[in-house]
């Protein structure tokens, strides 16, 4: 669990193994709302004529062959019970790691068994999201505990977004009223806040836009860890903290951008188009993708197993609900 690849590779791991044996339990159904995830997959296959790695694209095909295997009769509550308990185990660990017993050795405290504790707040905000919408009440608390203790303000603003959202479709006047209290303790608190981070992703994103102008059409699937030091300082300086010797950033902390950096206009094209289709037929679980996306705006859940997976699922849940529905 302290070493970021030893807490995500495995994971990875399992993953291609089980996605290939699913085919024996169940075959997908190739639904037409699934067309620009496949359209996706193959735009991707071909950056690799100019990328450098590729297992980029075996992450985009297990997500896509996860989806459509869930297009199927797959009971969605019962995976988001499954997945939030899971969770819950690491949110329980979190409590006596948050006041110094590191019996399990991590990167960045607490982190449960994620190794970092942004993942596992990232986790957490999604299953917690799932078990509230499904009414899974005694997952909540410690669900709770992994969404709080490790304080990861991408997980706070995403929760706070989403709230905001809730209280929209009840009323847009007390909505209107939350989003001047946020801009308002957003001020009081920012002075307060270690910019350390703030920095370090203002110049990935700056880099980042500059990656995309170079080059519109994408680096290639999986390619941002080794394109990256060729824009190190395309539009400012990339603060020693995450780039140095033998460190290098292998993502933009923004699934948006790092999709656009490696597959370019294309790619988010496609992957926009599927996303479309997916939203206009979402329900409750639709609120679980829209946290994954919401923290997608500050960190890399996208490439990290253990949400990437939920959020395949989520979306291969909508789409066969939805068509259930119309049967």
């Amino acid at each position: 669990p302290a070493v970021t690849a030893a807490a995500t590779t495995p994971k990875w791991a399992m993953l291609s193994i089980a996605v290939p044996l699913l085919f024996l339990l169940k075959e997908p159904k190739i639904r037409g709302e699934l067309l620009p995830l496949g359209l996706f997959l193959l735009w991707s296959a071909v950056t690799l004529s100019w990328g450098p790695f590729y297992d980029g694209v075996v992450q985009w095909w297990q997500f896509a062959v996860v989806s459509a295997l869930v297009a199927l009769e797959a009971d969605y509550r019962k995976v988001v019970f499954w997945f939030g308990l899971g969770v819950s185990i690491s949110g329980v660990l979190a409590i006596p790691q948050y006041f110094g017993w590191n019996f399990i050795e991590q990167a960045i405290p607490p982190a449960g068994l994620f190794m970092n504790k942004n993942f596992l707040a990232e986790a957490g905000l999604m299953a917690l999201v799932g078990a509230v919408a499904f009414r899974h009440w005694l997952l909540i608390p410690p669900l709770i505990c992994a969404v709080i203790l490790p304080a990861s303000l991408g997980a706070f603003v995403t929760a706070a977004l989403l709230a905001l959202c809730w209280v929209w479709r009840k009323s847009k006047r007390l909505a209107i009223a939350g989003v001047f209290a946020g801009v308002l303790l957003g001020f009081i608190v920012y002075p307060h806040l270690d910019k350390t981070a703030f920095d370090a992703r203002a110049a990935l994103y700056l880099n980042t836009i500059g990656m995309i102008a170079d080059k519109p059409f994408g680096h290639g699937v999986g390619s941002y860890w080794s394109a990256y030091p060729f824009y190190h300082d395309a539009l400012t300086e990339t603060p020693e903290v995450i780039y140095r010797a033998y460190v290098r950033p292998e993502k933009a902390h923004n699934d948006f951008l790092t999709v656009f950096a490696e597959t370019g206009i294309p790619g988010v094209f496609l992957l926009g188009w599927f996303l479309l289709n997916v939203f206009k037929r979402a329900e409750k679980s639709g609120w679980v993708l829209l946290a994954f996306l919401g923290l997608g705006l500050f960190n890399f859940p996208l490439f990290n197993p253990a949400t990437a997976f939920l959020a395949a699922v989520t979306c291969g849940h909508i789409l066969n609900y939805r068509n259930h529905l119309r049967a």
